[in-house]
């Protein structure tokens, strides 16, 4: 458990890093919320296929 809790810390130690030394530009902001956007469209029109009654 040890070992999980320091990937953790390591991984959000070098995001903060990297967003120091390389900040996030408007238009890799807006690119990265469409494409969040996109992925969710996607999983709510899964989640609709698999719950709709076949006719």
């Amino acid at each position: 458990m040890g070992f999980v809790k320091g990937m953790l810390a390591g991984v959000l130690a070098g995001g903060a890093v990297m967003l120091l030394f390389d900040p996030i530009t408007p238009r890799q902001r807006r690119k990265m919320r469409r494409q969040a956007n996109r992925m969710m469209h996607s999983v709510g029109d899964m989640f609709d296929n698999m719950t709709c009654e076949k006719q």
